[in-house]
């Protein structure tokens, strides 16, 4: 095992120093090909562009040499990938109402949160207000914290020492985080809230770095209506594989994407999010009235009795396959969210927020539901060779 993995560090090694002496498009052409099996590089995508764009690709990566480790490679290959065969487009759309009273409307509709531990429970409005305003998402940097490098931080339900409400020992130097918001303790010692990827709590100040860390999530503003005419084979092999009960099920993704005019991408990443990967109970086909029915977007599975409702609702719709209900969860999502015709909820952000009519046919309670989607949905991107990207982003008066 050992002279294998250093048989494979040195080839790696090879390669990256290949790459490193390429200081010509030409060169670099020659070693990216030669190489990428060994760097990870999926060239059927750079094959697949024109001329004029592979001769921009390289000229991009030729200008950031050198690389200081093959994931560099990597990540500096897929970037330059989406520059020279991607289009991005951004609009604007303005409410008539403040973000105030959009957090008001969601107080009022008990919304949900897993950030605290210990199950669902109902979420406050400091932690409701930072996932509602889209600036959150859209900015390029936001204020964020690092633990400083020799300290083991506490992060605590409340900003004070003087209860034992430790929630998580943050290790040396983790981070950054998001910093929600600010506060003094009874000793004017400042205290930030922030945001982990499992759960939101105070640090005190003392023990931290300040800096900032970029906005994330602008895919749950992204238009959901219109197909990306994917590839079937492309989609199995690489975002479908293993992955329980979707496995091989790119064609009723299409089917479904392609007969309700939505994007594939959102059905595929909302249906790996609801099933847990296609191994959720509802996914795997749950006995009701003596059918074995399937559900996978969790349509009806309400939070007092989700498998009973989730089944009950996947049985009336005659959801009797896996295909069915793939097919059948798109014609719910354009029929009632994202065509509707007083609706139009046509972005995660919409679906789950509702701007136009804030807290009023919203999609689910959890308040973190539209970010959560976002990393699968960009990941999946990160895998077709072109598209265009079409952001709608809501800005409140």
């Amino acid at each position: 095992f050992t002279a294998a993995v250093a048989e494979n560090l040195a080839a790696q090694k090879t390669a990256l120093e290949a790459v490193n002496q390429a200081t010509s498009t030409q060169a670099l052409r020659a070693a990216i090909t030669e190489y990428a099996t060994r760097l990870e590089l999926d060239i059927s995508r750079f094959d697949r562009l024109k001329p004029e764009s592979q001769q921009e690709l390289l000229a991009i990566m030729v200008e950031k040499l050198p690389y200081d480790t093959a994931d560099q490679v990597k990540t500096a290959y897929i970037t330059a990938l989406q520059t020279v065969s991607s289009t991005t487009i951004i609009t604007y759309v303005d409410y008539e109402h403040s973000l105030t009273y959009a957090v008001d409307k969601q107080m009022n509709k008990s919304p949900q949160t897993d950030l605290y531990g210990g199950g669902w429970k109902t979420a406050d409005r400091n932690l409701v207000e930072w996932f509602i305003n889209a600036n959150n998402f859209v900015e390029e940097m936001l204020p964020a914290l690092k633990v400083k490098k020799d300290v083991y931080l506490n992060m605590r339900h409340e900003p004070t020492t003087e209860k034992n409400n430790v929630i998580l020992t943050l290790s040396p130097g983790a981070g950054p985080y998001f910093i929600i918001s600010e506060a003094q303790d009874s000793k004017g010692d400042k205290w930030y809230r922030i945001l982990t990827n499992t759960r939101v709590g105070w640090v005190h100040s003392g023990y931290v770095e300040l800096t900032e860390k970029k906005g994330e999530g602008i895919f749950q503003f992204l238009l959901l209506s219109g197909t990306t005419y994917i590839d079937p084979v492309e989609v199995n092999e690489k975002i479908l594989k293993d992955k329980g009960i979707l496995s091989g099920k790119a064609e009723a993704f299409i089917e479904g994407a392609q007969k309700y005019n939505i994007n594939e991408i959102f059905l595929i990443s909302l249906a790996l999010h609801e099933t847990g990967n296609g191994t959720s109970k509802l996914a795997t086909g749950v006995e009701y009235k003596g059918k074995t029915v399937y559900n996978m977007y969790g349509i009806g599975a309400v939070d007092s009795d989700p498998i009973n409702k989730g089944a009950e609702y996947a049985y009336n719709q005659g959801w009797f396959t896996p295909e069915a209900a793939i097919i059948g969860g798109a014609k719910f999502a354009g029929e009632n969210y994202i065509h509707h015709p007083t609706y139009k909820q046509d972005t995660l952000y919409k679906m789950r927020w509702n701007p136009a009519n804030p807290g009023v046919h919203q999609y689910a309670t959890d308040i973190g539901w539209a970010a959560k989607q976002v990393a699968n949905i960009k990941k999946l991107y990160d895998q077709l060779t072109s598209y265009v990207l079409h952001f709608e982003i809501p800005r409140y008066k």
